[in-house]
């Protein structure tokens, strides 16, 4: 007798159009009809002897059609009998060290990057650190804060930057390799191209840094595929959930873009920011509570944004950067798109 078995880390959402199958121990995603999403995350395991005999012809090919594309892709496999792996429930970590998931400093100069640094007490709080400097720095400031980091915590750094004119990419990437204990990712401004390398540790992008407005961009390319980014998804909002940051200004937010200001890290400690009644507002609203993120297939490995949203009297509204439709499955460009509105005042017809 053979059973089909699902891995666990095989997560299928259920999209209006579509699904999708994410893989979180190899950090990828497969879109596929909805009605594979729908019968797999009903049966994920599966005795192909009686689906044979309770199946048509054409269905039981069908199924074993998309069990091969599983099997294929390492996203389930056979046995002689059914095996019981443990299930991914998405829960708070009772020993987690750590107060926040992630902490934002943005800077416009190398000397306010290292008071606010300084002034940052116990980044042993933080299992996540960005660091988005709006300014094009020499390779010596850049290896000078990672180390000043490095003495204060084990952690991993994501740095955005401008590309310095007299620093070639190569130089950038040795730095990224010496540092790789450390340096979770470069994102290097105004290359003058967009490109992926080093298995997304380095990403080039044409576009300058000027503002804290050019967050919150939803792509393909920018989804998070992994355990700990779909765990948190579940838990909370996959942007905000235990994020603090500190903008160019000195001012605690949740997020350098949201408005709401919680002290500035001169005179209030990130402690007492956190303990404000309204910091941990917008923490819990998961993509299942917002309007079309929670029809969408994307939504547990999708950013969210909400210091930009269509409404801003509704905290549940729609992303404002969002150009995906889930209700045609559609990006906006792809032919036949049309905005989301367009289609829910047709449904309402």
């Amino acid at each position: 007798m053979k059973f089909f078995n699902l891995y666990t880390t095989t997560i299928i959402t259920i999209g209006y159009k579509k699904s999708c199958i994410f893989d979180l121990e190899k950090s990828i995603f497969y879109e596929v009809p909805k009605s594979l999403g729908i019968f797999f995350q009903k049966n994920s395991q599966i005795n192909l002897e009686l689906l044979r005999k309770k199946s048509s012809v054409e269905d039981y090919d069908t199924i074993c059609e998309y069990i091969n594309f599983l099997i294929t892709n390492k996203l389930g496999l056979l046995s002689n009998q059914k095996i019981k792996f443990s299930k991914i429930i998405p829960h708070q970590e009772e020993n987690n060290p750590y107060l926040f998931e992630c902490l934002i400093i943005d800077s416009s100069s190398s000397i306010d990057l290292f008071k606010f640094i300084k002034k940052v007490s116990n980044f042993q709080l933080f299992r996540f650190v960005q660091i988005r400097l709006f300014f094009a720095p020499k390779i010596k400031t850049i290896e000078k804060f990672i180390d000043e980091l490095f003495c204060k915590s084990n952690f991993n750094v994501e740095i955005i930057f401008n590309k310095n004119t007299n620093i070639c990419i190569s130089e950038y990437k040795e730095l990224l390799v010496k540092k790789s204990g450390i340096i979770s990712r470069f994102v290097i401004m105004n290359t003058g191209e967009n490109r992926i390398e080093m298995k997304s540790k380095l990403i080039l992008d044409k576009n300058r840094l000027v503002h804290k407005s050019q967050c919150g961009i939803i792509k393909k390319e920018l989804f998070m595929t992994n355990h700990d980014s779909y765990v948190n998804s579940c838990l909370g909002n996959s942007c905000l959930y235990k994020k603090i940051s500190i903008d160019l200004n000195g001012n605690i937010k949740n997020c350098p873009s949201m408005h709401q200001t919680f002290g500035n890290i001169k005179n209030t400690t990130l402690a007492q920011a956190v303990n404000h009644p309204d910091f941990k507002k917008y923490w819990y609203i998961t993509k299942d509570k917002i309007e079309v993120c929670k029809d969408c297939e994307y939504r547990y490995i999708c950013t969210d944004c909400r210091a930009y949203i269509k409404n801003h009297n509704n905290i549940y509204s729609q992303p404002a950067k969002c150009k995906y439709n889930p209700y045609i499955a559609k990006w906006e460009g792809e032919e036949g798109y049309v905005p989301v509105e367009k289609s829910i005042a047709e449904s309402a017809l």
